[in-house]
């Protein structure tokens, strides 16, 4: 985890994150940018289904996945696959042209 986590940072990928993928919904209680910085997490180093990403996490430290304080109980599968369907709408052209 913390070599993946130098390339992560290295990479401004929860940068890019906030900035390319809306979190304009007051309902939602993680910005987008967390739970997606898990599921990448999660896909370079284990690949459990979505539906798992709660179990998957369980054994970590919350700050070891990018999670603050209380938000590992916030993360579940409906939660990210709906993070993930914001990632797939996203457009980048939108955002970098006013």
């Amino acid at each position: 985890m913390p070599i993946l986590d130098y390339f992560l940072e290295r990479l401004p990928v929860a940068v890019l994150f906030d900035r390319y993928v809306p979190h304009d919904d007051r309902r939602v209680k993680l910005a987008p940018a967390v739970p997606l910085g898990v599921a990448l997490r999660n896909l370079v180093l284990h690949r459990e289904p979505v539906y798992a990403l709660s179990e998957w996490t369980a054994p970590f430290r919350p700050s070891v996945l990018g999670l603050g304080a209380g938000e590992a109980g916030l993360l579940n599968d409906d939660r990210v696959a709906r993070t993930l369907l914001r990632l797939f709408d996203a457009d980048p052209a939108d955002r970098l042209w006013p």
